[in-house]
């Protein structure tokens, strides 16, 4: 991760993190892949449509115990119903190389879920 100085709307400076995708994973950007993780609920529904998966299970309500480098921002084609167990989720997977809001490095778009 490369970090870089930010300065938002409001002037306020802050340290943004930028990703070093290897040659292996840019070949993954735009395809169809396979994820296995816990969600991280980001809408305050039980049905989610936007939310976070991480390799560990949600242990602080505010925010996700991990780097930007273990989460993937995930738009599902429909809404998923959260679940606190581990589960298999199905989509096209976008290198994000800039994100200057939220640090995001890996968004998976039309997401749906794969019941094992």
């Amino acid at each position: 991760m490369d970090e870089y100085p930010i300065t938002d709307k409001d002037g306020y400076e802050w340290i943004g993190v930028r990703p070093k995708f290897t040659e292996a994973i840019k070949k993954l950007n735009n395809k169809e892949i396979l994820v296995q993780g816990y969600m991280f609920p980001l809408e305050q529904d039980e049905k989610q449509s936007l939310f976070l998966l991480g390799p560990f299970p949600l242990s602080c309500p505010y925010h996700p115990h991990t780097s930007s480098n273990l989460l993937i921002e995930v738009h599902s084609k429909d809404p998923i119903i959260f679940s606190y167990d581990a589960v298999n989720i199905k989509g096209r997977l976008e290198l994000v190389p800039k994100d200057d809001d939220y640090n995001m490095f890996f968004r998976l778009r039309n997401a749906i879920l794969v019941k094992n």
